[in-house]
């Protein structure tokens, strides 16, 4: 019973007055304050953590916190009662070493004792905070200790104390070190961080209630997104995953898919597949083709690991990748474009959290039965243009002649390997696109133009990219020469019979030797007719029109020799090396 009467003592200390015990209590209290013993998860602990405390300080309060959590204290009372309380009870060793002075403005409802029993009750003074305020108060209104005063409850913490606080420090993004519960100048740093992002004066040493708070909000939001650590066996992988916000779908080699909990918008996929540095490079390469992976961002291939990041209107996207032991192993992290502090906290746990295990990998008998396709890769769509066609080499610097109506409303163009092209010039009348490659590109063949055009029947093939751009290298499609104008009458056109796909637009006209007479334009109506043409009706745009438009545009180019020999093969030859096939992105 002495710790009861030791509470009750310090009840009465530093007040006014002092009217008895049990529904008594202090009069004219100035600020409604409390001891915090102790914060616990769940109603369970809290209870039994209760008891304990009352056995040792007699009444003891119990509130619940917005985090779910529930705070033990003692109070309330005065704050000059309350200061001193702590301070001997700390110095006495009877209550734990990172107790701190609350004003409840966390504090919701109260759950403690149970059943409604009284414990000691405030005056009318204390009548406005009976019930705690629902209001949380505003960061760093009240100082709980001195900087000297923060730093001795500091030096009370175990290490395992200190360990929570950098983990938690981390998830704010405020620590990047080591958790090893040393508070060196990093720590230190990020402290000072942290009390500088929330209000508090900038000391780089936290004081008992700020470690509360920080403590808090940390587990607090791990909650909230059920962060827990995933060991799967099967792919060999540990990692945190945020549990709250996705839940496991299927294995589908090399991943292995959560999909979005509740419409979060969130989306994991575990990497895992036997591989070396090679094989990490072809990964790298392979993830950026997906359509899941925006197209902008920063990317990095090293060695053994590769880091690719996206953004766009509406997805962040995060791939990490690293091999060891003949094993590729990562993570891709999907999130929506909003939240995005909510996304680093949660990104930085998995990377800290991500742990190979070796010697378990996903097999190709990792993956649902179905058709191959080559739109998509482990069920992932791959990412396509919005329309592609053909262009051809004009010069030695790698400039591109295309198609007009291949180039207009995109957002990127590419060419081989994915290299970027700049729009230089254009004729929408004449339906002309000039492109520059945005890296060096060597032509192994460059277009040889000749203004005169074949006789009518003349034999001519025209070189694209058919069967929706699936194969790596221009394909020959031969048709006739019918006549040197189009059915209009414009003699910049000439009219072909020639069945080519849509794909095969901008692709050069070529004779029997190799010599470009035209340009491919998009199959369709006629210059200024409405009317459907057949199926074998192709109109091409005449090398006397386009020459013009070259050399405006500053262009050398190359007259026509006759370099071919006329046979199949030579002419296949020319037409592989000067087309290139040309995408239109959105």
């Amino acid at each position: 019973m002495m710790g009861v009467v030791f509470y009750r003592l310090w009840a009465c200390l530093g007040v006014v007055a002092c009217v008895g015990i049990g529904n008594s209590g202090v009069a004219h209290a100035q600020e409604a304050t409390w001891v915090q013993l102790a914060a616990r998860p769940n109603l369970t602990q809290m209870e039994a953590q209760a008891s304990e405390f009352e056995q040792r300080l007699g009444a003891v309060r119990g509130y619940a916190l917005p985090s779910g959590w529930f705070a033990l204290s003692l109070g309330p009372q005065d704050r000059t009662v309350s200061e001193r309380m702590l301070q001997d009870l700390s110095r006495a060793g009877t209550i734990p070493a990172d107790a701190f002075i609350s004003d409840g403005g966390t504090y919701r409802s109260q759950v403690w004792p149970p059943n409604g029993a009284a414990a000691v009750q405030p005056q009318t003074n204390f009548a406005a905070v009976a019930t705690p305020n629902t209001t949380q108060q505003p960061l760093g209104v009240l100082a709980d200790e001195t900087t000297e005063q923060a730093g001795i409850s500091e030096k009370a913490l175990s290490n395992e104390d200190r360990r929570d606080l950098q983990r938690a420090l981390r998830w704010f993004n405020v620590y990047d070190g080591s958790i090893d519960g040393l508070f060196g100048p990093g720590t230190r740093q990020s402290m000072g961080d942290w009390q500088r992002q929330n209000g508090y004066p900038t000391t780089g040493i936290l004081t008992s209630q700020q470690r509360s708070v920080l403590l808090d909000r940390h587990t607090s939001e791990r909650a909230e997104l059920g962060l827990e650590r995933l060991v799967d066996e099967q792919a060999g992988i540990s990692v945190d995953l945020p549990t709250g916000l996705v839940s496991f779908d299927r294995y589908d080699a090399p991943f292995v898919h959560y999909t979005s909990r509740d419409g979060s918008g969130v989306e994991v996929m575990l990497i895992s597949q036997p591989g070396d540095r090679a094989m990490l490079a072809g990964l790298y390469d392979v993830l950026q083709t997906l359509e899941i992976i925006p197209i902008t961002g920063y990317r990095k291939l090293e060695d053994n690991r590769f880091v690719l990041m996206g953004s766009n209107a509406t997805r962040q996207s995060y791939a990490y990748a690293e091999t060891g032991g003949g094993e590729v192993k990562g993570f891709i992290l999907l999130w929506p474009a909003d939240d995005l502090a909510q996304r680093d906290r949660v990104l930085t746990q998995m990377r800290a959290s991500f742990t190979p295990l070796r010697g378990a990998v996903l097999s190709p008998q990792d993956r649902p039965d179905r058709a191959n396709s080559r739109d998509q890769l482990a069920g992932l769509d791959i990412r396509r243009p919005l329309r592609s066609g053909a262009g051809f080499f004009i010069d030695r610097d790698g400039y591109v002649l295309t198609s007009a109506a291949l180039t207009t409303g995109c957002a990127r163009l590419t060419g081989p390997d994915d290299i970027a092209f700049t729009q230089v010039a254009d004729d929408p009348a004449l339906g002309l696109s000039l492109l520059r490659p945005s890296a060096p590109l060597v032509p192994l063949s460059v277009a040889q133009f000749t203004p005169t055009l074949p006789f009518t029947g003349a034999e001519v093939a025209v070189a694209g990219f058919p069967y929706g751009g699936r194969l790596d290298f221009a394909s020959l499609t031969y048709g006739q020469f019918e006549e040197a104008v189009d059915l209009g009458g414009d003699p910049s056109r000439s009219r072909l019979s020639v069945k080519t796909d849509p794909e095969d637009m901008g692709g050069p006209v070529l004779t029997d030797t190799g010599a470009v007479v035209g340009m491919l334009l998009k199959a369709g109506t006629a210059s200024g007719d409405s009317r459907v043409l057949p199926d074998d009706v192709r109109l091409s745009l005449n090398t006397a029109a386009v020459l013009p438009f070259l050399r405006t545009a500053g262009r050398q180019i190359t007259e026509a020799t006759g370099a071919g020999d006329g046979s199949p093969e030579a002419l296949y030859d020319i037409a592989r090396d000067m087309t290139v096939q040309v995408a239109c992105w959105r």
